[in-house]
């Protein structure tokens, strides 16, 4: 009886390799004991080194280890490299920021006449400069001006006056002009943010500043005269 019941296990899980012999000693036990497991439910799995998983030895966990360290250390430093970007570009110096100024505003127009023809040379809008804050803010912190456009300033008497560029950010011609309207001389492409003066020839009434080169543009020379008019 306990051969057959050992016979049914076995052949039920399929374990059985040889003809069952008449003899109960002669059964394979170790077979049973598989057979056993099986039915249960519960094998052991070994945890001894396989040849596809081997046990790893010093000399490879030690390889490991370094390049785990060398990964690691390669992610921080794509971490840093933004970072350190950030902060140099916030330790930059930066230009100081250039004042906007007033803006051009059409108070008049200007024309400039041969001296000897009398031929129109060229006619300009003109920005009106007549007390002092206005005569000392200037062509200031302008970045820009059409050779279509210009700045006169009618100064309190003739006298000879000087000019500078201080805070003056483009190049112009300063023209001198006395109170019979007649140009005594022109400072060609005063060079901007200079202290170096700018006279004028004799007792200057007007001056008129334009664009650096409107002069040599247009031709307008020394003995030429102006003629304005001023928006009421």
């Amino acid at each position: 009886m306990k051969w057959l019941l050992k016979k049914e296990m076995c052949e039920g899980v399929g374990l059985c390799n040889a003809p069952y012999p008449t003899v109960y000693g002669q059964f394979r036990f170790p077979l049973l004991l598989q057979a056993k497991s099986t039915i249960f439910g519960f094998q052991k799995r070994s945890k001894m080194p396989t040849r596809n998983n081997p046990i790893p030895n010093r000399a490879q966990r030690r390889q490991a280890e370094k390049q785990r360290r060398r990964r690691l250390a390669l992610l921080l430093a794509a971490l840093a490299i933004p970072i350190l970007i950030g902060l140099i570009f916030i330790a930059m110096p930066r230009p100081p920021e250039v004042p906007s100024g007033p803006t051009f505003t059409k108070q008049g127009e200007l024309q400039f006449f041969d001296g000897t023809s009398g031929s129109l040379i060229k006619t300009i809008d003109i920005e009106v400069k007549q007390d002092d804050y206005g005569r000392t803010q200037g062509m200031m912190w302008r970045k820009a001006m059409d050779d279509s456009q210009g700045m006169l300033f009618i100064m309190e008497r003739p006298e000879p006056q000087s000019f500078w560029m201080l805070n003056t950010l483009i190049s112009l011609d300063i023209i001198f002009v006395d109170e019979h309207f007649r140009i005594l001389n022109i400072r060609e492409k005063a060079p901007p943010e200079t202290l170096d003066p700018q006279p004028s020839n004799g007792d200057a009434l007007y001056v008129v500043e334009v664009v650096g080169g409107f002069s040599q543009k247009y031709g307008v020379k020394s003995g030429d005269k102006i003629r304005f008019e001023l928006e009421q």
